[in-house]
This record gives C-alpha cells, sequence and structure tokens, in this order.
C-alpha cells in the first residue's frame, strides 16, 4: 500500500520492524509543500522509529495527525538524529518507547511532544533545550528517571505533570522558571534538588517556582535549595 501525504520540514522518517519496514521520505523544501511517500508494510508488530532531517518536525492539531499514528503501539524505540531542532506539537505521543534522549541540535520541546507516552522511563534533556513547554512529557506514567542538563533555563506549564513514577528530580542552575503545575499529581515524588545561586521569583535573576509546581506531590518530604533563598512557601509551591 502506498499513500501520498503532506507535512513540512522533515526530510527522512523511517518507521522499521522485523521483516517490515514503512518509510517516510521527503524533500526539505521551506519554501513549498513537502512531499512525503508512506511505503507500508504488513504485520508490524514492533519497530524502531527514527526521525532525521534538518529543521522544526511539524506541529499537529491532534495526536492522529502524526503519519506514524497509528502505528504508536509498535513504536519501542525512537531516534531523532541530529538536525532536528524543535520537536512538534503532539508529534510523538502514545509511543511504546522506555528511553529517550534528543540530538545537540534540538533547542525547543513543543507542547504535548511525548505526552502519553506510559512507557517511557528514562529522559535525558540536552542543555541546548531551552524549554520543556506545557504537557510535553505529561501523563508519561512509567517515568522514573529525568536528566535535565545544565542549559535548559524554562519548564512550562504541566511539562511533567502526572508522571506517577518519577521519586526525584534535579533542576539545574540555568532553569529560572517553572511553571504551574509543572510536576503536579506525581504522588511518589519524594526529593527535589535546586542547583546553583538563585532567588526564587526574582525579576531580575534567579528563579520562578509558580504557586502549585510541586501540587499534589504527597510524599514529596525532603526539598533541597542549595544556596537558593525560597520567598514563597512550600504550602503555596505544593
Amino acid at each position: 500500500m502506498t499513500i501520498l501525504i503532506f507535512v513540512s520540514k522533515i526530510s527522512i522518517i523511517t518507521l522499521s520492524s522485523l521483516g517490515s519496514i514503512i518509510s517516510i521520505i521527503s524533500t526539505n523544501l521551506e519554501t513549498k509543500i513537502t512531499q512525503l511517500l508512506l511505503i507500508v508494510h504488513s504485520n508490524i508488530e514492533t519497530g524502531t522509529l527514527v526521525i532525521s532531517g534538518n529543521g522544526a518536525m511539524a506541529d499537529y492539531s491532534a495526536s492522529s495527525g502524526a503519519p506514524w499514528y497509528q502505528y504508536r503501539s509498535s513504536v519501542t524505540s525512537l531516534t531523532i538524529e541530529e538536525g532536528i531542532t524543535i520537536i512538534g506539537n503532539r508529534s510523538l505521543n502514545y509511543l511504546a518507547i522506555e528511553t529517550l534522549s534528543l540530538p545537540t541540535t534540538t533547542t525547543k520541546i513543543n507542547p504535548n511532544a511525548f505526552r502519553n507516552c506510559s512507557s517511557l522511563k528514562e529522559v535525558t534533556i540536552s542543555g541546548n533545550i531551552t524549554s520543556i513547554n506545557d504537557c510535553a512529557f505529561q501523563n508519561c506514567t512509567a517515568l522514573a528517571k529525568v536528566t535535565i542538563n545544565e542549559g535548559t533555563q524554562a519548564i512550562t506549564w504541566r511539562a511533567f505533570k502526572g508522571c506517577t513514577s518519577l521519586e526525584s528530580i534535579t533542576i539545574p542552575s540555568s532553569v529560572y522558571y517553572v511553571g504551574t503545575n509543572s510536576f503536579a499529581g506525581n504522588e511518589l515524588l519524594k526529593k527535589v534538588t535546586l542547583i546553583g545561586n538563585a532567588i526564587f521569583s526574582s525579576k531580575e535573576s534567579g528563579i520562578t517556582i509558580c504557586e502549585g509546581a510541586f501540587k499534589d506531590c504527597e510524599n514529596l518530604t525532603e526539598f533541597i535549595k542549595g544556596y537558593r533563598r525560597i520567598e514563597k512557601t512550600m504550602e503555596e509551591i505544593c
């Protein structure tokens, strides 16, 4: 079966599995619609989604708009290669991946990018990624390890909400903003570590942690602030 579809910017996308291959091949055309040839072979049970090219992934208004959405439960491994700059809105929802490492060329994770990847256990965020945006990892219920490297600046609304397996998080000194409900509902979260020397809610420097950032984190008992002075109370943050 061959289907012609249209998206933009990504040059090669391949989903492969044992004896089965799905290929989406396009030309990176900034000034006109990019044509993608989708070749589907049957009996796909497990597979790897490889995204390569130069530039930003497309945004989708619904998860079902992504070309690989119908194969989401078969995608157990995801490789995003160097050259991809932005992970698109709702582009990689509901995948069955367990680990995620993003390339150094990626600078932004758009809202809802990995939402509802319920098998995802481990995420490494490169310091080149300046913003982890709204609901990016919301409801990744198996997510137990998140590494955010120095260089990331903002974690916005509900970015890690509902990650109910997460027990600890370290926030590097480069982060100046942690949004409302960004870690809300993480009932196993016990420890938050802030790295560096900054002031909460300072307009001139430091970090703002919004009210409710750790709402309903019922087991949060260890909040290590390092050299940071907290102006908001724990009751406001939690």
